[in-house]
């Protein structure tokens, strides 16, 4: 259910969401720092909640004009949000290259993408797309 709480199931989940994309499902996870986020703020912070909430379910729909909750590519009109994705790309490297099983060379072909969900300030959570193994690991907020 979309609007379960998360919490208090050991590590970090790893989530099967509907996809667009073939096979018809991702495989989603997050950033260790993202997953405390997540469980620190989910009782006050509607953000959070509404987030999770988008990406369970609407999952990931590829290529986006606007206008669809879900995860979705960046664009690259999104310069302020790929710039942040980048900055936390950098810094969670080998987190991102553990959860997605691309030893680190493989890193640059990884693709942006952001998670879409109603909210008025602009604010997405943003990772990274392997599309050899059908998984994303989301590493953070951002914003327009």
């Amino acid at each position: 259910m979309p609007h379960d709480d998360p919490r208090g199931k050991p590590g970090i989940p790893v989530l099967k969401v509907p996809s667009t994309v073939p096979p018809g499902t991702m495989t989603v996870t997050f950033s260790a720092e993202l997953w405390r986020l997540v469980e620190d703020a989910w009782d006050r912070d509607a953000l959070v909640r509404k987030a999770y909430a988008a990406l369970t379910k609407y999952g990931f729909r590829g290529h986006s004009r606007g206008g669809v909750n879900g995860i979705v590519f960046q664009r690259e009109a999104d310069r302020r949000m790929l710039a942040a994705t980048d900055s936390l790309a950098n810094a969670y490297r080998d987190e991102i290259a553990k959860a997605l099983g691309v030893a680190p060379a493989g890193l640059p072909r990884l693709r942006k993408v952001k998670g879409v969900f109603h909210d008025p300030h602009g604010r997405r959570l943003v990772g990274v797309y392997d599309p050899a193994g059908s998984r994303i690991i989301l590493l953070g907020f951002a914003q327009y």
